[in-house]
């Protein structure tokens, strides 16, 4: 936990998301260029990205930077970002935000640990996705978990207006919108919407284990 400690203030200092920096040292591991669970290793490593030593700087990049480095092919990414903790293939709702959201493999677009009884997974996950670009873009945070209501009840009260519900989705909706619109510009088709081949083929190891 002490190297974990260090690795997240080193990621802190560096200007790295956590999230993909771990899952670049996972690459590392993979290509075989640290032992599994090599700590010491990975904080090491973690200590060149800024020295020019050429496998830091891929692991500065993150995930897919490791990947093509060795040609891997099993890479856990979706749209060129990093899969999080939360495993689409046990959190399928979670799966079709990674797959439809403008970020890829984003939790924070539409994190959903249970599917809302009466809903689909999609379903399910457009509500997630609206009311987290509702949230993101009206400067709430999401621990706080608003909904639609919360939002628009003290926006209202802040500007002196009634806002509706349909007014207040309408802004999430319209943030999705821009954002799905940027990345058609950047390159990305709606044919990329999807998870990665291993992730619906391989298992989820008996032992929990990724």
């Amino acid at each position: 936990i002490d190297i974990v400690a260090r690795m997240d203030r080193l990621c802190d200092e560096l200007g790295l998301d956590t999230i993909e920096t771990g899952g670049a040292i996972g690459m590392a591991m993979e290509a075989g260029q640290l032992e599994w669970g090599d700590g010491e290793g990975a904080l090491a490593l973690m200590e060149k990205i800024d020295k020019g030593d050429e496998l830091a700087e891929a692991v500065g990049r993150g995930v897919c930077a490791v990947a093509k480095m060795f040609d891997i092919e099993r890479v856990p990414a979706i749209r060129g970002q990093g899969i999080p903790a939360w495993e689409p293939r046990t959190l399928n709702a979670t799966g079709v935000t990674y797959a439809t959201s403008s970020m890829g493999a984003d939790h924070t677009a539409g994190l959903l640990i249970m599917v809302p009884e009466g809903l689909s997974e999609a379903h399910a996950s457009q509500e997630a996705q609206l009311v987290n670009a509702l949230c993101d873009s009206s400067g709430f945070c999401q621990f706080q978990q608003p909904k639609i209501d919360d939002i628009r009840e003290l926006y209202g009260a802040m500007y002196g207006e009634e806002i509706s519900f349909e007014d207040a989705a309408d802004m999430g909706w319209q943030c999705l919108l821009d954002e799905w619109a940027f990345d058609e510009k950047a390159g990305f088709t709606r044919d990329q919407n999807d998870l990665p081949q291993w992730c619906r083929e391989e298992p989820v190891p008996e032992n929990g284990a990724t």
